[in-house]
């Protein structure tokens, strides 16, 4: 499972925490009226409504918009830039920018189609962008998508064309990025400690051991510190004889990653939002021969701060899988992982 995914799974569990956080807590709200408003109706879902499927059957302009607004942003970067070598294509991109740097006159239809009407006759603009992907790095799905846009014959609609043929895509990234409006921001950080706890708590199973260490209570949020432990199986040297091949292919390791935990809920009921839950907990780039086994620090970040009469506190990690990041030369599928709950006593 790629970043991608396990930010919009994240996002989709914050979501629901926001429906359940302690009383008075404050939240960030998204830039624009439109999107605040679709910020409360995404919030006042069902938990079991779909909201990528809300999106497109309640929202779907809007949606479209959005999307549309944030594929655009790529264009920020040319402004200025020498991406594009003609003086006049430069001054057509800039021009056009700032229609777009006040969000929300940027994401009105009128603005979004007169921009890309600006942006089509433009011949260097496209291979500019594709300038700044070099191999190994692609476009974002958001570039991709510009370019799908562009490609349009002038007689298309491409608000409209976007619910039709890329209905799903649109929902993604518009629920990413309200979403992300209304949370704190993604960052390891709880304001200088007020107190921590020391906790022993042990989970084990085939392929990743967690230890709890202690718990830190700051005035924004609290952290869990623990070690994690990923195990996988033993893999082979590359099929190399040079020195140089073998540095470059162990320099490709990435190390297994976990996902994390995706709720926490204490003993009232409240939620928490997870603020900080790294994609590559307990990962270490090394060689083979020490890849098996490996135990390393990781912090994790929730928000808000607990209550002083909290008694437990319960993590929820839905992954289902460790994934190995391997030089391109091998291809090796992810390690299946059990969904679990974990409950830790804070003493008192």
């Amino acid at each position: 499972m790629e970043y991608r995914r396990f930010s919009e799974q994240r996002s989709c569990f914050n979501l629901r925490a926001m429906r359940y956080l302690p009383p008075q807590t404050y939240l960030p709200r998204p830039a624009t009226a439109e999107e605040r408003q679709l910020l409360d109706d995404l919030v006042a879902l069902p938990d079991d409504a779909d909201p990528l499927l809300w999106l497109r059957q309640e929202r779907g302009t809007l949606t479209a918009r959005i999307a549309l607004y944030n594929a655009l942003g790529i264009i920020k970067g040319l402004t200025y830039s020498a991406w594009i070598d003609s003086p006049a294509e430069r001054a057509v991109v800039r021009d056009l920018w700032h229609l777009l740097e006040h969000r929300a006159h940027g994401i009105e239809a009128e603005t979004l189609l007169l921009v890309l009407q600006g942006l089509r006759p433009l011949r260097e603009l496209v291979p500019a962008i594709e300038a700044q992907f070099k191999p190994p790095a692609k476009p974002s799905e958001e570039v991709l998508l510009l370019f799908d846009v562009l490609a349009l014959s002038p007689a298309d609609d491409p608000l409209v064309w976007l619910q039709r043929a890329r209905g799903d895509l649109m929902a993604r990234m518009t629920f990413s990025t309200v979403v992300q409006q209304g949370l704190p921001r993604p960052v390891l950080r709880i304001h200088p400690p007020i107190r921590a706890v020391q906790v022993a708590a042990v989970y084990r199973s085939d392929h990743l051991q967690l230890a709890a260490r202690e718990i830190l209570f700051g005035s924004d949020g609290f952290a869990l510190s623990m070690s994690a432990h990923l195990t996988v199986p033993h893999l082979p040297w590359p099929d190399t004889r040079s020195l140089s091949g073998l540095l470059e292919w162990i320099q490709e390791w990435v190390g297994p990653s976990w996902g994390g935990f995706d709720q926490v809920i204490d003993d009232r009921g409240y939620h928490y939002i997870v603020r900080y839950s790294p994609l590559t907990a307990g990962t270490e780039r090394s060689c083979p021969d020490d890849f098996p086994a490996r135990y390393r620090p990781a912090l994790f970040a929730f928000y808000p701060s607990i209550a002083p009469d909290v008694g437990a506190l319960t993590f929820i990690s839905h992954t289902t899988e460790l994934i190995l990041q391997p030089p391109a030369s091998l291809h090796l599928p992810a390690l299946p992982i059990d969904p679990f709950t974990w409950r830790l006593a804070i003493p008192r």
